[in-house]
């Protein structure tokens, strides 16, 4: 029986990206505009505007692969038993001009698509795995939801606005859920950075909060199941399915639907 390889399947992928009106690729002006807006990223750091966070112990939760981190997330425990919640996305919109050959590429694709062994991004890489991603260690623009957490898991104030901020460690969902859930290994980032062990065994609190109020207003849980191809030695032979869910993956749906809810307060 012929094999499909894992080339075969990227083109097919991309011929079928182009037959539905999709973006297969950013044309040559939208990529140089993406590389010109360095210097225009070096220049909003000194807005008056923007809230320096730097010194937060931000930290991120993604993919193993992920190199377009677009959140980050903080905890901090306040004298009277709330946590104060910190949720960063990635500020596109402070690089970004609306109608720009940019923004139009993005309108093209609305989302980045996602596809067994390939990626279409809807921004150009140089932003989307560089300029705006929260990657660790390099100073970035975010939108931050900043929200206190009550001990029933009621969001009692928030507030929405723009901060200067660095991821001190990117993590993935497989090793801080091993961690969690089965006693694993802590990250080496545990014994790197002081506190940084307390502050995702924080974030854990809070998102367990968060989902206490959530399950008692009804909320329903899905389980999802991830296929994915099995390859070797360039063909792909079979297909596998897992299940997603993880007490890393829970700390984070707890936190974006939260700051989903404040930021649509926020904009009502």
């Amino acid at each position: 029986m012929n094999q499909t390889t894992v080339r075969e399947i990227s083109e097919i992928t991309r011929r079928l990206m182009i037959e539905n009106d999709f973006a297969a690729d950013a044309p040559d002006a939208v990529e140089d505009a993406a590389r010109s807006l360095e210097q225009k990223s070096l220049a909003s750091f000194s807005n008056p505007s923007v809230r320096d966070l730097r010194s937060l112990l931000w930290s991120s939760i993604d993919n193993k692969t992920s190199r377009d981190l677009d959140q980050i997330e903080y905890a901090e425990r306040l004298q009277d038993g709330d946590i104060k919640l910190l949720v960063g996305i990635a500020d596109v919109d402070a690089l970004v001009a609306k109608n720009s050959i940019i923004d139009r590429f993005a309108y093209k694709n609305t989302i980045s698509i996602y596809a067994p062994h390939s990626v279409f991004p809807m921004l150009p890489e140089t932003l989307s795995n560089d300029l705006t991603s929260l990657r660790a260690g390099v100073d970035r623009l975010a939108v931050v939801t900043e929200m206190i957490v009550r001990a029933d898991g009621d969001v009692s104030t928030s507030d929405v606005y723009r901060a200067l901020v660095r991821n001190h460690a990117k993590f993935s969902y497989e090793e801080i859920g091993a961690w969690l859930d089965e006693d694993a290994a802590p990250p080496e980032e545990f014994e790197l950075i002081a506190e940084m062990k307390a502050q995702i065994l924080l974030q854990k609190e809070t998102a367990e909060r968060l989902y206490k109020l959530r399950k008692k207003k009804g909320a329903l849980e899905f389980e999802t199941i991830e296929s994915a191809t099995v390859v070797e030695n360039g063909a792909i032979t079979g297909i596998k399915g897992e299940s997603r869910s993880n007490a890393a993956r829970e700390i984070i749906e707890n936190f974006m639907i939260a700051a989903n809810v404040e930021m649509a307060e926020f904009l009502d």
